[in-house]
């Protein structure tokens, strides 16, 4: 437009100075500032040439063979993908493979099923315990207790009715269940039992005294996808302590 100019800023002499242009108007800009020929290793603010560009594309030795989908179907060809096919031959890559297969040292044993299991202790007996000042009152606001900091629980009156929530791993086959306390507490009885989800019915799977065992145990595996468990203790009196609880279970 006649009467205007554009201006760029000399950030060196900081001032403003007029763009220069041809004789149509068109910026003239210096293209090196933009496009490299070679282009360089990490250089991000600049693109590779037209000229280099076009050289790159008719330069045969410049690309590998297209990987087909014949060969990524064929499993002796996986060992072919990085063998350069200007230097090594299919035939030589056939017996590359061949020769690796026939090294007995270069291949281990198929890991079993039962091997894995075995190694991450996934079988044999296993042990869930729950301290004694874990339980709670059934009747909370009713009820005299006191959770210890060393982790058991004191009766502070008689009659007393204790809960706690039981988490085993589903499929887990419970074979014995305990829960200890001191003397005045054996009197006491515990439970484990089930509820089941759909329908809040109960199964009584284990009980006994205070401080004995019980493994006649009743729906012993664990399903977690209909029941939930959890072990209750009655009745305990003033100065029962309940130390805590353990079921043995497999998997």
């Amino acid at each position: 437009m006649p009467g205007a100019y554009l201006f760029g800023w000399d950030a060196d002499n900081s001032k403003w100075v007029k763009m220069a242009c041809d004789e149509d108007g068109k910026l003239i800009i210096d293209q090196s500032m933009y496009f490299e020929d070679p282009p360089t290793d990490g250089e991000e603010g600049k693109g590779p040439s037209s000229n280099w560009a076009f050289d790159h594309a008719a330069n045969p030795a410049a690309h590998h063979i297209k990987f087909t989908s014949i060969e990524h179907d064929t499993p002796d060809r996986h060992a072919l993908v990085n063998l350069d096919p200007l230097v090594c031959s299919e035939a030589e890559a056939d017996g590359k493979i061949s020769d690796h297969a026939a090294i007995a040292d270069a291949h281990h044993e198929r890991y079993t099923d039962a091997e894995a299991v075995a190694a991450v202790g996934y079988n044999g007996t296993k042990y869930w315990s729950v301290t004694g000042n874990s339980f709670n009152a059934i009747d909370v606001l009713g009820s005299d207790i006191t959770k210890h900091m060393n982790g058991y629980l004191i009766a502070n009156e008689d009659g007393m009715e204790v809960v706690c929530q039981v988490i085993l791993p589903h499929g887990a086959v419970v074979t014995s269940v305990k829960a200890t306390g001191n003397a005045a507490a054996e009197s006491a009885n515990f439970w484990l039992t089930s509820i089941k989800l759909s329908d809040k019915s109960v199964i009584d799977m284990a009980t006994a005294k205070i401080n004995s065992t019980d493994t006649s145990i009743s729906s012993a595996t664990i399903d977690n996808q209909n029941y939930a468990y959890y072990m209750t203790v009655e009745v305990l009196d003033t100065n029962d302590e309940l130390w805590g609880a353990t079921i043995t279970y497999t998997l």
